[in-house]
């Protein structure tokens, strides 16, 4: 019954991260250069690095390599082959898909709609980040009233509201709160999918089946980005933003009985 705020917490910490950095890159470029910020990157790697060599809990036994490839397709074959849990690998896709218009256009709103430097498209960035973290705390009391549908379509109704406004303001301040409420919308809608979709792999299956959800949350996310960043080139940012706007609550209303989820927390 833990496992959904488990994954809030990964998410959390995740966020705080994407948060932090954009808001903190910003004041780097601004201060001294866009090099200066690729150096740090670099640099920071090496600490990874020497944390790998020095851990020695880390098992260095050698797993056969068709055990493997049986492995990982026996996850393959069980997420397939179950309707529900194809239907929720799906809905991830799709989902991450359409919000993934915020963070592929960003830069362009930054520069052209509100016409801030790289410290405020850092800000914006930050906004996202924020909104997903806060609403990790409330979404277990959520649960507990409404069922998965009922987020999923109230968190994409007002995820496509807060795009609408983003798209046609020209205020910093109102692009921030509608990027916070974003976030958190788009957390909301993640979380409840993600988590519903762990709940229903067997133990045994629960770390390939994990990964597999991972791989279309990026999926997504990857056809999402060139989706909308051609429509962009072709009909501009703020036409862009109010297509998935719209393309997002149509595809939750939609979703709700082509990829229909019958399950409750």
């Amino acid at each position: 019954e833990r496992l959904p705020q488990a994954i809030g917490l990964d998410a959390v910490s995740r966020n705080i991260a994407q948060s932090i950095g954009p808001a903190f890159a910003g004041a780097i470029i601004a201060a001294i250069n866009p090099g200066a910020v690729f150096a740090l990157n670099a640099i920071s790697f090496v600490g990874i690095v020497v944390v790998m060599q020095t851990n020695k809990s880390v098992d260095k036994n050698v797993i056969d390599r068709v055990a493997i490839n049986e492995v990982i397709k026996n996850g393959i074959k069980h997420v397939v082959g179950t309707r529900l849990l194809r239907n929720l690998a799906l809905r991830l896709a799709i989902m991450l898909g359409v919000t993934s218009v915020l963070t592929s256009v960003l830069p362009i709103v930054a520069k052209q709609s509100l016409g801030v430097a790289s410290s405020g498209y850092g800000l914006l960035s930050g906004a996202l980040g924020i909104g997903s973290v806060t609403v990790v705390w409330v979404l277990p009391r959520i649960r507990a009233k409404y069922g998965i549908e009922s987020i999923t379509i109230f968190s994409a109704g007002i995820w496509s509201a807060s795009t609408a406004v983003l798209a046609s303001t020209t205020s910093m301040l109102v692009a921030f709160f509608a990027l916070l409420v974003c976030g958190a919308c788009t957390m909301a809608m993640l979380n409840t999918i993600f988590s519903a979709f762990m709940m229903q792999l067997p133990n045994e299956l629960r770390g390939r089946g994990s990964s597999l959800a991972m791989m279309m949350v990026w999926l997504g996310i990857a056809i999402g980005t060139f989706v909308w960043g051609a429509t962009t080139s072709i009909v501009g940012v703020g036409d862009a933003l109010v297509i998935a706007a719209t393309t997002n609550f149509g595809l939750a209303i939609v979703n709700r009985f082509a990829l229909r989820i019958t399950i409750f927390y």
